[in-house]
């Protein structure tokens, strides 16, 4: 059984078509289809995205090495999280918080802890309402950005 043959049995485990499971990670059906048919490999990146969000081992769909599942509550969790995932405004912006979670490095991740504190300050202090998907969104871009910029102001000096 190849990587491609292991991919399309959890798919279809999950009951999803090329398109749906693709979404649920961040790809088009089309990338799906590539591994699939085994003229493309998954990306480390797609690797995790995939046990992340339906609990599959790496190892179990590059070798066959069981177990399947990640013995991982959290990982149980995000995949019941992604199954709730549809086609809305908020969904699509959740499914997309996913991903760039997956990609972040450790001093991103820093830098959102301290976004979610002075949340967390601002909330103590202040009656306010809960910030928007699209504000969220925005934090989490400008903080991107200002990491981006971090090593560039460093090489200039």
């Amino acid at each position: 059984m190849t990587i491609g043959d292991r991919l399309k049995e959890v798919r279809k485990s999950e009951e999803l078509t090329l398109e749906a499971f693709g979404q649920k990670i961040g790809l088009g059906k089309s990338a799906i289809a590539d591994f699939e048919s085994g003229r493309r490999s998954p990306t480390l990146q797609t690797y995790m995205l995939i046990e992340q969000v339906f609990g599959i081992r790496r190892e179990w769909l590059e070798t066959g090495e069981e177990p399947r599942q990640v013995n991982d509550p959290l990982a149980t969790e995000l995949k019941a999280f992604a199954q709730t995932l549809g086609e809305s405004k908020n969904d699509q912006f959740k499914r997309k918080l996913l991903r760039v979670m997956a990609r972040m490095t450790e001093s991103q991740w820093l830098a959102i802890a301290q976004v979610i504190e002075k949340l967390g300050e601002d909330n103590e202090t202040t009656e306010t309402t809960a910030p928007t998907p699209e504000q969220l969104h925005r934090q989490l871009d400008e903080q991107i950005e200002a990491e981006k910029r971090e090593p560039e102001k460093s090489e200039v000096s």
